[in-house]
């Protein structure tokens, strides 16, 4: 929960940055965070939500990465999309797909 809290976060404060705004702090601190959860992931989940997290992870700092506009809205898609791969994936390993 808390990965993917702080994955949407992140997509949230991207989605309004702009130029420096896109290195200054809340976005860093939301990407660290995530980093840290996933951290914890890969000492309690199962490989495929590892595996889930991971790639959201990658797609968030391509998100990072882009400059504002129609390439980072796509890169924000893509988070989108990835973050229900995590969701779909944590389901199955608890039994609730």
């Amino acid at each position: 929960m808390a990965f993917l809290a702080a994955s949407w976060r992140h997509s949230d404060v991207a989605r309004h940055a702009t130029g420096a705004e896109a290195e200054a702090g809340p976005l860093v601190a939301e990407y660290g965070e995530m980093r840290s959860q996933l951290t914890r992931l890969r000492l309690l989940a199962a490989d495929g939500v590892v595996e889930a997290g991971q790639s959201l992870l990658r797609l968030q700092r391509r998100v990072h990465d882009v400059p504002a506009g129609p390439e980072r809205d796509e890169a924000l898609a893509a988070a989108s999309r990835a973050r229900r791969v995590v969701i779909a994936a944590a389901k199955k390993e608890m039994g609730l797909l």
